[in-house]
């Protein structure tokens, strides 16, 4: 597998959004560890976190507005990565991209490739050798239904659960996944059109082709290739089980998408330990008061620290650190009478799974038959809606009366 991060920092939101960058800083600005932090730095955590898992190759091209603090950059990347391919430029166009991703192919072994046009989707598994598993996994896929293969890796808690008929959020991007497999890491979801979210692992051969077909045109994600590609072709993703990166926001950004978004007591943003960048990380764990100066993390708490002043920074078992903490941990220390509770009880831990968890059949059905109708409208299939709509509404009579 090959890290391939083509990005751009910026200090300045690209696409504002007053309410939730409002929502985001009342977090920054309601407790110390949750503080604002730049982009460049952010970028850094994220980077460490990928050194922890094994890439065959690795390049990067990196822009944005200042070129002075980037440059300042090679010297902390090569420290990571001794052998990377490293540039201050970014791709904006099909054929830059073609390029670069022709550079990773050379052999022709068509390799899998850690997409990420993002700097702050941080690695924050616990073990890195998952990506064997999803890896083969997808080519088991592959040979089985000779459709397009990628592997989601980021946005955990809205794919899990969003690929079943009871989820809350199934169908909420339009596509109604279908469950063909499921081992122990993964789901194999098939859906019905090609799965063009960026944060992905894909073939190389399949992103070379996208990108030729989008030739000279502006392309900085493959969400804009849309326009070039069979989207209606169907396609396979794997989904993980467990979470393995986080978007360094947490999950806000759903704020826009639905009206029970994730809120930040639901899933937090991630945030970056005082001392982590010198190794020297100090963790309290499992102590029901509050410790400045130190890491707090509880995984029996009932509340974070930016929402109330007896909660902690993180919850998480201590057996589910990040990988990359571990040796950057300076001092750790742990509450000798902390009894761990029972999963069940764990609420915090509990929510970054499943904030929908609590809601009824009848609701996420009705959830999901309002979703259906909006995309038929959305995409101007009205010829399609009519003929369906009949049997439609026929099933949702019936099914409301087998809930009621």
């Amino acid at each position: 597998m090959i890290l391939y991060v083509d990005t751009f920092i910026s200090e300045t939101p690209l696409s504002p959004n007053v309410a939730l960058e409002k929502l985001l800083k009342d977090v920054q600005n309601s407790a110390y560890t949750y503080r604002k932090q730049s982009k460049i730095d952010i970028l850094r955590y994220s980077l460490v976190s990928y050194a922890s898992i094994k890439w065959d190759k690795v390049i990067f091209r990196i822009d944005g507005e200042n070129r002075k603090k980037l440059s300042a950059l090679k010297s902390f990347i090569n420290e990571l990565f001794p052998s990377s391919d490293i540039k201050f430029e970014r791709s904006d166009t099909g054929v830059k991209f073609t390029n670069n991703l022709t550079q990773l192919n050379v052999d022709n072994k068509n390799p899998w490739i850690f997409f990420s046009p993002n700097n702050d989707h941080p690695f924050i598994g616990k073990d890195p050798k998952i990506f064997t598993e999803l890896i083969a996994d997808a080519e088991v896929a592959e040979d089985k239904y000779n459709l397009p293969v990628s592997i989601l890796y980021s946005h955990f808690t809205e794919s899990i659960n969003s690929i079943k008929k009871t989820n809350y959020l199934y169908g909420y991007t339009g596509e109604f996944g279908e469950i063909l497999e499921e081992s122990s890491s993964t789901f194999t979801v098939k859906f019905k059109q090609l799965s063009l979210l960026s944060l992905q692992i894909y073939r190389a051969n399949f992103l070379i082709d996208a990108m030729k077909r989008a030739g000279n045109s502006r392309v900085v994600r493959t969400e804009c290739l849309g326009q070039y590609l069979p989207y209606n072709q169907e396609s396979i993703v794997i989904i993980p089980k467990n979470e393995l990166c986080r978007h360094y926001d947490g999950y806000l950004h759903t704020y826009s998408v639905v009206d029970d978004y994730v809120k930040a007591s639901y899933c937090p943003p991630l945030l970056i330990p005082d001392g982590f960048f010198e190794k020297k990380m100090k963790i309290k764990y499992g102590y029901d008061k509050y410790y400045k100066g130190y890491l707090n993390v509880n995984p029996n708490a009932q509340h974070y620290i930016f929402e109330n002043i007896r909660g902690t920074d993180i919850a998480v078992n201590k057996s589910d650190f990040p990988f990359f903490w571990l040796d950057r941990i300076e001092s750790l220390d742990t509450n000798p009478y902390f009894q761990k509770i029972s999963q069940d009880n764990q609420s915090l831990i509990r929510n970054v799974e499943n904030p929908w968890r609590t809601y009824s059949r009848l609701h996420v059905f009705y959830i999901i038959s309002c979703r259906r109708l909006y995309y038929f409208f959305r995409l101007n299939r009205m010829k399609v809606l009519l003929v369906k709509s009949a049997g439609f509404i026929i099933r949702l009579i019936k099914n409301l009366r087998k809930l009621c």
